[in-house]
């Protein structure tokens, strides 16, 4: 008898993992890829454009399998493997933005000098990367903590390597920075986790359990609070929020260019993910933060507020093209973090409109400082003096992108950061928060301050001449990176006439506010 019972209970658990692999297929596809990419590589197959096409095609065919799934996934009541993977249509939505900048940095790894990346390591870039974006992937459907932490740390560890592919003293000491702060931050992070499933029995903070065990806690209240921060601690660093973002300067520095300009979308964006989900799920449940007498929705304002402040301020002073974006993405994190805060669906829509934008916004920004140093092998901005009248084309670009980046009008920049306005603004007239008030006042005034250091670029580009020195271009500009860069910028443009094509997209993806 108890053969049969094993057999029938086994035969049960492989046929719901056999379910849920139908799920997971854009997953596996890059799973697939990677593998495939690693098998080259070990046969020592080092032609760059192979290894480039065949990681194009397998995020392309993991692209197709999440646009051919759409809302068909075949999900059970719990979710995927048994409640670990929940692909919602958020889900959908973010990993489509992981897969784009994927292409993005493929693309951009492209060619001789490939923005720093060493072109003999190119088949450990390109699987270090795709593990990257199967972390990113998985981070952000996931509302199971174990899996949290195995996702991130999939992502965290891929981006220390990758820091260092540039292979100079600078990139290595931006890569050992970085896994010291990320260490410190996940060690954080698992410390806050395992304490609320002391807490709970229950590692699902979506779960009927994890919430019905936390209602019928008969604990202080600092405990749960500490537990929680400590979990944020983890999200938070992903986002470069103030206090963890001083390894995004020199990291973005010292990274290849392809890898700095993923870096400052995707692991932001799976965190935002992991974010959103967690605010959303206590905020709907009243509890851990909202049922204890501590204002911990004015603490993470504050910390918005300074990463608005302190990213922009610090960016003033930068001369560094790369570590002038870096500082420049503290400061959207602020205001991502912004629109999180004003707890309504419309909130949540603004960010994610926001970080499609942001996503277009930084890639086009990483591709002209590319091209740039290829025209003058410096990133520094007063290198660039007089380039904008010698190249209009990129120029032109420099000057839409820097006012998208700036959030100013006629671009994309400007919807989106009207709509985190607009949805503080709504949060503040319903709920009389005052806090949401100031924070809406900072952004107005960062706006104002940010158009200082963008604007430095064209600034230099057309009003000031180039020095007596020689430049040499290191690399030649292909055609399809200057059509990628017309593209990028002409959707700048177009977002901005018709936000509504985006937005009817956005308006798809259930919020549970």
């Amino acid at each position: 008898m108890y053969p049969a019972v094993f057999i029938s209970t086994l035969y049960a658990g492989l046929a719901e993992v056999l379910q849920s692999l139908q799920g997971i297929l854009p997953e596996i596809a890059i799973a697939v890829t990677l593998l495939l990419v690693v098998l080259l590589d070990l046969f020592k197959i080092k032609e760059g454009a192979l290894l480039s096409f065949i990681t194009g095609a397998g995020v392309l065919a993991a692209a197709l399998l999440l646009h051919t799934q759409g809302g068909a996934v075949p999900v059970a009541e719990e979710g995927l493997f048994h409640g670990m993977l929940k692909p919602d249509s958020l889900s959908v939505f973010l990993r489509s933005l992981f897969l784009l900048a994927a292409l993005f940095s493929v693309w951009m790894s492209r060619g001789r000098v490939a923005g720093g990346v060493n072109i003999s390591r190119l088949g450990e870039f390109h699987t270090l990367l795709l593990s990257l974006l199967l972390g990113a992937m998985l981070m952000s459907m996931t509302t199971h903590f174990l899996l949290i932490y195995m996702s991130i740390e999939l992502v965290s560890i891929s981006s220390y390597i990758l820091t260092n592919f540039s292979f100079n003293r600078k990139s290595a000491e931006a890569g050992i920075k970085y896994l010291l702060f990320g260490a410190v931050a996940s060690a954080v992070m698992l410390f806050g986790i395992s304490l609320l499933y002391g807490f709970t029995g229950a590692l699902d903070f979506a779960s009927a359990p994890f919430h019905s065990s936390l209602l019928s806690l008969s604990i202080d209240s600092l405990p749960l609070l500490v537990a929680g921060f400590m979990a944020l601690a983890g999200f938070l660093f992903k986002l470069s929020v103030v206090p963890f973002h001083v390894w995004a300067p020199d990291v973005y520095e010292g990274a290849p260019i392809p890898v700095a300009a993923f870096f400052s979308v995707v692991p932001k964006l799976a965190g935002l993910a992991l974010l959103i989900r967690f605010v959303q799920y206590f905020h709907e449940s009243s509890i851990l933060f909202v049922s204890v007498d501590f204002n911990w929705q004015f603490i993470l304002a504050v910390l918005a507020g300074l990463s608005m402040f302190i990213g922009n301020l610090a960016a003033l002073w930068q001369d560094n093209a790369k570590r002038m974006l870096a500082y420049s993405s503290i400061a959207h994190t602020g205001f991502l973090l912004s629109g999180v805060l004003a707890y309504s669906s419309l909130g949540i829509k603004s960010v994610i409109f926001y970080a499609s934008i942001y996503l277009l916004m930084n890639f086009a920004a990483f591709i002209l400082v590319k091209i740039l140093y290829g025209k003058t092998g410096n990133e520094s901005i007063r290198s660039w003096s007089g380039l904008g009248k010698k190249a209009p084309y990129l120029g032109a670009a420099v000057v839409v992108v820097m006012i998208a980046l700036t959030g100013l009008p006629p671009t994309a920049g400007f919807t989106a950061k009207l709509l985190v306005f607009t949805s503080l603004w709504e949060a503040y007239q319903l709920s009389g928060n005052a806090v949401l008030g100031y924070l809406l006042l900072a952004g107005v005034v960062n706006t104002v301050i940010a158009l200082f250091y963008y604007l430095k670029i064209p600034y230099f580009m057309y009003f000031r001449t180039a020095g007596n020195e020689a430049v040499q271009e290191t690399e030649t500009t292909g055609l399809g990176e200057k059509v990628l860069l017309g593209i990028l910028t002409g959707l700048l443009l177009l977002f901005f006439f018709k936000a509504d094509w985006l937005l009817e997209e956005i308006n798809l993806i259930d919020f549970i506010f």
